[in-house]
């Protein structure tokens, strides 16, 4: 047995501190530190094969550790997420499975006599595409009340966001869920959801929304989330088209590298050579150089701020099975630390790889949203810890030239070249497609 001292491990910084005990890190690895409470319930409950067997089910592995930490009563070993990622950068998609998780592992612990005390999606991560309850502590014994399940938190930060979701507003439903004052976010209300619609002057679905009736408790638990599973079932996540979301629809198939085109056959030969071990596709669209990667062995992060591409990712069987994880994120505006103390990591910290690709992206930042390239090379190195791949498009591009204009001088190579040096030792410039396009690969 290991004894520690609370000066000898970190601390998440997203823990909430609470009397049951609290999560750290240790020679890389995941801890909790349990008080009294329920840690002779844990011990029973680690035994108990039926409880177990909930590692299949979306509950984070977990296993007594063979640690003591002081001034805790017990300690536990969970499996390691690779990246932290928050409510606010999922895709309706992404956060329809994690109340389905949710609901799912709370109707399995019926059976075993327990319940979860609360039930929002903070306590939930995504390992690449599969959704990991993992606030273990919020395992306990059933009550006897008939409040068994937090459903108005269910209602508040799952359901009435994924109904927003589903009429279309995403980005408002996120922007709802946020309190920059606590850690769990804020209950999404009925009004909020009306304010919204309302204002999008859509009325077939203001009048649908204001006929939904939030389900009452009932003496037989199982009934009633089986009844909650299938409200949620039924909700519909739009995969409208955009420009972007049909951009590209084709699958990696490494056997017809000879036949690709240029851009791709020279990133798959920097992946190759450089082998990093995560990589962040930014701007990834419906995520082919992100699968690319992954089929390489690479860990990959893929964002994009076009919310069907990130739900056609999510949901492409190729993507799952290569446990990408597609994020709905701005590269303009990346989620900012907050919460108390700013336990909520900001992006830049939770997303750090070692390689960074953004391909084709330069060109619209700067012409359509006015970003320098100081900007652009900085806030791309602060994701990398040793390469980008990046694209830049000349003005003699077909597409670039329509934009240019004379207020654009600053717009070349060579300016942008020597912004990254700002921030990596070696540049190469290799080639891309059509010309004169050119990749530019950076080394820290």
């Amino acid at each position: 047995m290991i004894r520690l001292e609370e000066s000898d491990v970190t601390f998440a910084s997203n823990d909430v501190l609470d009397k049951d005990g609290r999560v750290f890190y240790w020679k890389n690895d995941v801890y909790r530190a349990l008080t009294h409470n329920n840690s002779q319930l844990y011990i029973e409950l680690l035994s108990n094969k039926e409880f177990t067997d909930l590692f299949q089910k979306g509950l984070v592995e977990t296993s007594i550790a063979d640690l003591e930490l002081h001034g805790y009563e017990l300690v536990l070993k969970h499996a390691k997420i690779a990246f932290i990622s928050y409510v606010t950068e999922w895709s309706g998609s992404m956060l329809k499975e994690a109340a389905l998780v949710t609901i799912n592992l709370s109707r399995s612990l019926i059976d075993l006599n327990l319940q979860l005390k609360d039930a929002h999606p903070w306590n939930v991560l995504f390992e690449g595409c599969q959704p990991i309850y993992i606030d273990f502590s919020s395992i306990i014994r059933k009550r006897q009340s008939r409040r068994w399940f937090p459903l108005e938190e269910f209602w508040g930060k799952f359901y009435l966001p994924l109904l927003l979701m589903s009429y279309g507003c995403a980005r408002e439903a996120r922007t709802l869920l946020i309190d920059p004052e606590t850690l769990r976010g804020r209950n999404v209300t009925r009004y909020d959801v009306l304010k919204v619609l309302v204002k999008r002057l859509k009325i077939w679905e203001v009048m649908t929304f204001l006929f939904e009736v939030q389900p009452r408790y009932s003496n037989r638990s199982s009934l009633f989330l089986d009844r909650l599973k299938h409200r949620i079932d039924k909700i519909t996540i739009p995969f409208e088209k955009t420009h972007w979301s049909d951009y590209c629809d084709e699958e990696v198939d490494i056997s017809t590298l000879d036949t690709w085109m240029t851009k791709r056959r020279e990133t798959y030969f920097v992946i190759t050579r450089t082998q990093p071990k995560t990589l962040l596709d930014i701007g990834s669209n419906t995520g082919w150089f992100s699968k690319l990667a992954a089929q390489n062995g690479v860990k990959v992060i893929a964002f994009d701020n076009d919310e069907p591409s990130i739900n056609k990712l999510f949901s492409n069987e190729g993507a799952r099975s290569l446990g990408i994880l597609p994020l709905s994120m701005d590269f303009r505006f990346p989620t900012h630390a907050y919460g108390l103390g700013l336990r909520c990591q900001d992006a830049t910290k939770r997303f750090q790889a070692e390689m960074v690709l953004a391909l084709a992206v330069v060109h619209h930042l700067v012409f359509k949203q006015k970003a320098s390239f100081e900007t652009i090379a900085s806030n791309l190195a602060s994701y990398t810890t040793k390469w980008l791949l990046v694209e830049f498009i000349p003005k003699e591009d077909i597409y670039v030239s329509e934009w240019y204009n004379e207020s654009f001088a600053w717009y070349t190579l060579e300016n942008f070249i020597v912004e990254l040096r700002n921030h990596f030792r070696e540049i190469e410039v290799l080639p891309s497609n059509p010309e004169p396009r050119v990749l530019i690969l950076c080394t820290r």
